[in-house]
C-alpha cells in the first residue's frame, strides 16, 4: 500500500477546516419582518409590516415594489401604475432594537381582478465616518 504524503495532510486539513466551520457561530443575521406573505382586503385602507433591527448597530431600511404576473415560478415582473401601490416611508433608520413599520396603501382599479405584488425590503448597515482637516478639527457623520 502506497500513500502519498500530500494527500494526508490535505485529508487532515479538509477535517480540521470543517470542525472550525461546525464549532464558529453563524456570522449572518438577516432582517426581521414577521411574515413574508400578506394580502390587504378590498374594505381595508392600507397594510403595516412591522421592522425589527435585531442588530448591535443602527441600520437603514429600504423598501421597493414591483408588480408580478403571479407568484412563484417563471413571474413577469412590470412597474405599478403610478399611485396604484403607494408605501410609507420609502426609507428609515432604526436604531439597535428599535422597530418602525412600513405601510402601504393600494388606491388602483376596484374590480374582482386579484393583483399581485413583489415587495423587497433592504437593510443597509450605518457606518460612522470621521473626517478631520489640516487643523485637526473634525466633523462626525
Amino acid at each position: 500500500m502506497f500513500r502519498l504524503r500530500g494527500v494526508i495532510s490535505i485529508n487532515r486539513l479538509q477535517a480540521l477546516f470543517c470542525l472550525l466551520m461546525l464549532w464558529l457561530p453563524p456570522a449572518a443575521q438577516g432582517i426581521s419582518i414577521g411574515n413574508t406573505t400578506f394580502s390587504l382586503a378590498p374594505d381595508d385602507e392600507f397594510a403595516a409590516k412591522r421592522v425589527v433591527n435585531n442588530n448591535k448597530s443602527a441600520r437603514l431600511y429600504r423598501v421597493s415594489i414591483v408588480a408580478i404576473d403571479r407568484p412563484g415560478g417563471k413571474e413577469v415582473i412590470s412597474r405599478p401604475a403610478d399611485g396604484e401601490v403607494l408605501f410609507a416611508p420609502r426609507q428609515l433608520t432604526l436604531q439597535a432594537g428599535a422597530s418602525e413599520y412600513f405601510k402601504f396603501y393600494y388606491h388602483g382599479p376596484k374590480d374582482n381582478r386579484e393583483r399581485y405584488y413583489r415587495v423587497s425590503f433592504r437593510e443597509i448597515p450605518s457606518h460612522n465616518y470621521v473626517m478631520r482637516n489640516a487643523s485637526g478639527a473634525g466633523i462626525s457623520m
